[in-house]
C-alpha cells in the first residue's frame, strides 16, 4: 500500500494541507464515502482492487480527498471508471467530461453525509484515481457557482497525479503544472528526508526586482521544513517570451534584489529572537538551464551565548520562458545540492513547455 500512497501524495504535497485521515479503502467507498483505514488489509485475489485514500483539510478549509484504485487489468479498471464516474445510482448527481486532465470525468453529487461533493475520476491503465472536495461554507444547496469552483479545484489537483499529462490552457496553468511536477520530484528525491509544512516565511522582493514585469503566470509552494532544520521553497514564473524571461532573471540578480532578500532573512531571524550581524553574500553565475545564478547569503547570529550563521541560498534558473527559483534556509550552505536539484527542475520546465505544444490525449 505504500506505493499506492506515493501515487497520491503529489496531490497534497506542498500545498499547505493538514492530513487528518488515510488508509486502505474498498471499491465501494467511491459510493459510500466510507472513512479510510477501516479495512485492515488489502484484498487478496480477484475480490477487489488494491486501494488507498488520503483526506486533508486545505488551508482555505476545504475538505479534500484523493484515492487510487489499482486493478488486476486495464479492462477491470475501465469498467470501474465507467460505473464510478457515472451519475447513475447517486442522489442529485451529474457527470461531465473534464477539460483537464485529458480523458478525466467530473462528477457532482450529494454524498451520504448530505453535502454537495465534486469529484474527478481519471483512468490510467490498470489504475483509477479520484480527487474529491467538499467546499468550505458552501452549505447544503447545490449551486452552479460552487460546482464550477469545485471542479476547477479537483481538476487542478488531479494534474499532479501520475501520468495525468495535463496540457495547460494558459500561462497560469503552465506555472501551476510546472510547480506540481517539481514538487513530485522533490518529494521522491530530495536527500534531507520527508518534508513537513511550516509557517510561511516571506521572501518577496517584487518591488526591488520588478519581477512581475512581463510575467504572465506564477506559482509558489508553501514553505517546507525538513529534518536537519532546512527550510525550502519553490517558485515558478512564466513570461511571454524568452527575452522577457532573460531580463527578469537579470533583475533577480541585481544588487537591489540581493540586498532586499538579505534584509528579509535578517528581519525574520530577529523576529525569532536572534541577534543578527551584517549579512555577507556571494553571487556565482551557473551554466544550469539557459542561464542561472547562485546566491549564498550568510547572516551571523547570536543566541543563548552561541555565535554561528544562518545561510540563505537561492538558485534562480531560466529555461525558455520560465524562471524558477529554489530557496533554502539552513545552518550550512546547501548551494551545491540546490544547484543539482535546480538542474533537474530546469529539465522538467523544458518538458512542460514542450508538452504545451502537443495537445491531445496520451
Amino acid at each position: 500500500w505504500r506505493g499506492l500512497r506515493e501515487d497520491l501524495r503529489g496531490v497534497m504535497f506542498g500545498r499547505g494541507g493538514r492530513l487528518y485521515e488515510q488508509g486502505i479503502v474498498a471499491a465501494d467507498y467511491a459510493w459510500s464515502d466510507g472513512e479510510p483505514g477501516k479495512r485492515m488489509s488489502l484484498p487478496i485475489g480477484p475480490h477487489g482492487p488494491d486501494a488507498y485514500e488520503l483526506r486533508w483539510w486545505a488551508g482555505d478549509g476545504n475538505d479534500v480527498g484523493a484515492d487510487v484504485f489499482a486493478f488486476a487489468s486495464a479492462g477491470q479498471a475501465r469498467d470501474f471508471f465507467e460505473r464510478a464516474s457515472s451519475a447513475d445510482c447517486r442522489p442529485m448527481s451529474a457527470a461531465f467530461n473534464a477539460a483537464s486532465p485529458p480523458g478525466a470525468r467530473d462528477l457532482v453529487w450529494r454524498n451520504p453525509d448530505g453535502w454537495p461533493q465534486e469529484d474527478v475520476y481519471l483512468l490510467r491503465g490498470p489504475r483509477v484515481y479520484r480527487v474529491a472536495v467538499v467546499l468550505a461554507g458552501a452549505g447544503a444547496r447545490m449551486r452552479s457557482a460552487d460546482r464550477t469552483t469545485g471542479f476547477s479545484l479537483v481538476n487542478g489537483l488531479a494534474c499532479a497525479l501520475p501520468e495525468a499529462a495535463c496540457h495547460p490552457h494558459d500561462d497560469k496553468a503552465l506555472a501551476q503544472q510546472a510547480l506540481a511536477e517539481q514538487l513530485l520530484y522533490l518529494r521522491r528525491d530530495f536527500p534531507t528526508g520527508e518534508p513537513e509544512n511550516g509557517a510561511e516565511t516571506s521572501t518577496s522582493c517584487g518591488t526591488a526586482t520588478a519581477a512581475s514585469q512581463g510575467e504572465t503566470g506564477s506559482a509558489i509552494s508553501a514553505s517546507l521544513y525538513y529534518r536537519r532544520q532546512t527550510g525550502l521553497q519553490l517558485g515558478v514564473r512564466v513570461y511571454g517570451d524568452d527575452t522577457a524571461a532573460r531580463k527578469a532573471l537579470a533583475r533577480d540578480g541585481s544588487q537591489a534584489a540581493l540586498s532586499c532578500r538579505a534584509g528579509i532573512l535578517a528581519s525574520d531571524l530577529r523576529a525569532r529572537g536572534y541577534r543578527t550581524g551584517t549579512p555577507r553574500r556571494t553571487v556565482t553565475a551557473s551554466r544550469i538551464g539557459e542561464g542561472a545564478f547562485v546566491v549564498e547569503t550568510h547572516v551571523p547570529v547570536t543566541s543563548d551565548g552561541r555565535s554561528y550563521a544562518w545561510v540563505f541560498d537561492i538558485v534562480a534558473v531560466r529555461q525558455g520562458r520560465i524562471v524558477e527559483a529554489l530557496s533554502t534556509v539552513a545552518a550550512v550552505s546547501t548551494a551545491r545540492i540546490d544547484g543539482r536539484l535546480a538542474a533537474h527542475l530546469a529539465r522538467l520546465a523544458s518538458r512542460e513547455q514542450r508538452q504545451e505544444l502537443r495537445p491531445g490525449v496520451p
